[in-house]
């Protein structure tokens, strides 16, 4: 059984067009209220698509950025997470110095998916953040098990979102 995670950046960005809508990817009012009172000005939003080591694909209204967390952010890390994951709002900024972006703020978390990492540490790895859906993808083989479907759907009730299961 896979736990699938659609990449939502091809089905938002639709051809002609050359920016993102944000609320197709669920930013709202209380997240845009959130940015708006940091200290930190002229923040752009955007969503964490993709986490590689410690780079990150943000989604944002310009398109599809490229960013690293700003290396202050790193001191102020006590578990790996709090690190952003896929799926995390943040506001990012581009440091003219460098000519790259920086995320210099995680948004507060809505639900996170998580296990904890494999081996003999006990720390939570977090799969992915503010979910609505999860479709949880199974074969109809020998493999096929009920109580797997069923464990699956008890993790994403948890987290308060949407199942759906696909066969």
């Amino acid at each position: 059984m896979i736990i699938s995670f659609l990449r939502l950046s091809s089905t938002i960005i639709k051809k002609g067009a050359d920016k993102l809508n944000l609320e197709e990817l669920g930013w709202n009012s209380s997240l845009q209220d959130f940015i708006t009172r940091q200290e930190t000005s002229d923040l752009i939003p955007g969503r964490i698509s993709n986490v590689s080591g410690r780079r990150y694909r943000v989604m944002t209204e310009e398109g599809e950025l490229s960013a690293t967390l700003l290396p202050s952010a790193y001191r102020t890390v006590v578990h790996r997470s709090d690190l952003p994951a896929v799926g995390d709002w943040v506001g990012l900024k581009k440091n003219v110095e460098i000519n790259r972006y920086q995320i210099y703020l995680v948004l507060p978390r809505k639900n996170k998916l998580s296990r904890m990492f494999a081996g003999k540490k006990t720390e939570e790895q977090i799969i992915a953040a503010n979910i609505d859906k999860v479709f949880i993808v199974t074969s109809l083989d020998n493999d096929f098990n009920i109580r797997r479907i069923e464990r699956s759907l008890v993790i994403v009730y948890e987290i308060g979102a949407l199942p759906v299961i696909v066969l």
